[in-house]
């Protein structure tokens, strides 16, 4: 059995995930927000449901095309009763220090994950390819199409926000960083 996967990593403002997710919505998709402790999962059936302020206290967001199973007790629960489901963590801004956010789904249906790949071009739409990354041990920088930002997550770099890399220790740029980053 062939397991489908799709992922999208990106940086965006939370505003700006709020107004993706309020996109989603509209198109008859159902949402569930997440925390994890204590574990809490509340339908979004509104658009205020999906206000920033609200968004912040969950640490994820699950997509669906049917009503999820919702009667679960624990994460691990609720991902086995809702196997098709798209997932979005959604990455903090704190102290001007914007993490990064993934989009992703997996599943044994090719069918599904096309679906999926529908949205994700969504996200694609809103975003622009490529990061440039710096080791901070010898200063060399690649870039990097897989990681995508967006108009806002640019603006915040240009305006001195740091950009958190995706793991490590490194220095991450919107825009190609100059030889003695």
């Amino acid at each position: 059995m062939t397991m489908h996967k799709l992922l999208v990593q990106f940086y965006a403002t939370p505003h700006e995930l709020a107004d993706f997710l309020r996109e989603l919505l509209s198109l008859d998709l159902t949402l569930v927000t997440m925390e994890l402790s204590p574990f809490l999962i509340q339908l979004a059936s509104s658009k205020a449901d999906l206000e920033v302020s609200r968004l912040q206290k969950a640490s994820q967001v699950m997509v669906f095309h049917e009503p999820p199973v919702t009667s679960c007790e624990n994460w691990n629960q609720f991902l086995d009763a809702n196997r098709d489901g798209l997932f979005l963590w959604m990455g903090r801004l704190d102290q001007q220090v914007l993490s990064q956010s993934w989009l992703s789904a997996q599943s044994t249906s090719e069918q599904v994950i096309k679906r999926w790949r529908k949205v994700a071009n969504i996200l694609k739409r809103r975003t622009s390819a490529g990061v440039w990354i710096a080791s901070l041990l010898n200063k060399d920088a690649g870039f990097y199409k897989q990681f995508r930002f967006t108009e806002g997550a640019l603006k915040l770099f240009d305006e001195g926000c740091r950009i958190a890399p995706p793991a490590g220790n490194n220095l991450v740029f919107l825009r190609n960083p100059s030889p003695d980053c």
